[in-house]
């Protein structure tokens, strides 16, 4: 709701200006009607802690599909152009949280019960949520951050056709962190059931299976990404004979993969803080990764060496995997203190 105020000037520091008439259509309406979003994924959180995955990612399934149904539609059959298509994301989304509202209240097979009289005020529950939520939160911020000043530094040094080329690319690796995230979001429930257990053998299992797992998955995504660069760009490219926007982002593809290398191992340690109420660690290794190190490396490679965009790049992939190495290098250290405090309390760990 504040940031409709700003609309504008958010759409120049993103570096929209451009197209600052068709980010109005599109965005402002999801501004105003963002709790659409907020709800489903609220409770889908509640589906997965009740450990019911299936019912948590169907809606969100169907959500999905019905957005790329009713996005030709509202678009060309409506011909709404670009509000058509914010107008279909939204309906979407309200109809995969109807569906969730139906096993709630209709159905009413759920473990948990959304009733009024068993809603009890507890400050103290309030404060252990916002401690984890909080940093949570600012971690989101964070990422929008580095975006503003990743694309401020590449049209610094390469011009805005650069952003076009980047933009392509990154759609590409941000599917390559999606594995991450999805094992990472199993991490905190598991890590924090076994932290609070004082479970020490299933704590470490979680830290070393999460980060193994999301490893490989994300080299096998990475390595298809690098080998089928040109051909993936090519199915962004809506305008015929647009080679040198599909060769050049295809460029940055093949480099940017490395971006991605350690982060399963960043991220396996910010979850694990995260899943242990420790989320200011977990922000702090965030910032330390994304903000600080990666666009410090990339000031540096990009302006101050004068290596250009491709410094840019570099210094970019160099300080994600530094702070990645720290990050883990920090949960290890804590798996490690937290092994020793259980053996001194004598508790044995639970099979």
């Amino acid at each position: 709701m504040i940031g409709i105020f700003f609309f504008d000037d958010i759409i120049i520091l993103v570096g929209a200006k451009d197209v600052m008439s068709y980010c109005i259509d599109y965005g402002k309406i999801l501004f105003l009607l963002n709790i659409v979003f907020l709800l489903p994924n609220t409770t889908s959180s509640i589906f997965r802690a009740e450990g019911d995955v299936k019912r948590a990612t169907k809606p969100l399934m169907l959500t999905a599909i019905l957005n790329m149904i009713l996005d030709p539609i509202f678009i060309y059959f409506f011909n709404l152009g670009i509000f058509g298509a914010s107008v279909a994301t939204i309906l979407a989304s309200l109809i995969g949280f109807i569906w969730m509202l139906y096993w709630i209240y209709i159905k009413n097979d759920t473990y948990f019960k959304f009733k009024i009289q068993y809603y009890k005020r507890n400050l103290e529950i309030y404060k252990k949520i916002l401690i984890v939520s909080l940093p949570a939160s600012f971690e989101e911020i964070i990422f929008s951050i580095v975006a503003i000043v990743f694309n401020y530094l590449i049209i610094m040094t390469a011009g805005v056709n650069e952003v076009a080329s980047f933009t392509i690319a990154w759609r590409y690796i941000s599917i390559i962190f999606l594995p991450c995230m999805a094992i990472g979001i199993a991490t905190i429930t598991v890590s924090g059931i076994a932290y609070g257990a004082k479970n020490v053998k299933n704590f470490d299992i979680t830290i070393k299976y999460s980060t193994i797992l999301s490893f490989i998955i994300t080299l096998i995504i990475s390595a298809i990404f690098f080998i089928f660069a040109y051909p993936l760009c090519e199915l962004f490219s809506f305008q015929s004979g647009n080679i040198e926007l599909v060769t050049r982002s295809s460029q940055i593809l093949q480099l940017l993969v490395f971006y991605n290398v350690l982060i399963p191992f960043g991220a396996t340690a910010a979850y694990t803080y995260q899943g242990i109420g420790s989320g200011f660690k977990s922000l702090g290794l965030t910032v330390l990764r994304e903000l600080i190190l990666s666009m410090f490396f990339a000031y540096l490679l990009g302006i101050i060496l004068n290596m250009g965009v491709f410094g840019v790049y570099l210094g970019s992939i160099i300080g994600m995997n530094i702070g990645s190495a720290i990050g883990f290098m920090f949960i290890l250290l804590f798996n490690k203190k937290f092994k020793k405090e259980v053996e001194n309390l004598q508790i044995t760990p639970h099979k």
